[in-house]
């Protein structure tokens, strides 16, 4: 039998072609995706995590809203570099009452012109935002000191 006389078929790899730009394509959009949904809270937030502390503490990219515990004595929380920062924002937040202050400095960049926020009394928080050079309060509570 000859096979001169059987065509063969004019795309034989269509369903393959198909399947594979498919397959490409949800492969794409599911990337873009999860990329979209890390850097959304990761990076242009920076509200991923509440960290609830003791002890001095150095703020990581992860971190959002930090609430920190002075019972054992003063702490120091230390925020990122903030040329490294640009855009991020951070809540920092004291808990209790008494007499050891938290102390909020930078590992880069100023804080509203300063080197260091003292939050003295309870409940006293702030809202800081990094615009690539220095740190900004954007926001307070209760009583801080800038020194």
């Amino acid at each position: 039998m000859s096979t001169d006389n059987v065509s063969t078929p004019r795309f034989p790899d269509a369903p393959k072609t198909w399947a594979s730009h498919w397959m490409n394509d949800y492969t794409r959009v599911l990337t873009a995706w999860i990329i979209r949904l890390v850097s959304s809270s990761e990076e242009e937030t920076g509200e991923t995590a509440v960290s609830i502390i003791s002890s001095s503490y150095s703020i990581g990219m992860r971190d959002g809203f930090v609430i920190v515990d002075t019972t054992s004595g003063v702490i120091t929380v230390t925020l990122p570099n903030a040329v490294r920062s640009s855009g991020r924002h951070f809540w920092i937040k004291r808990s209790n009452a008494g007499g050891n202050n938290c102390n909020v400095g930078s590992a880069g960049g100023g804080i509203d012109g300063h080197g260091t926020v003292v939050l003295t009394a309870q409940l006293s928080g702030i809202n800081v935002k990094s615009d690539g050079y220095n740190w900004w309060i954007i926001s307070s509570t209760g009583a801080y000191t800038l020194s």
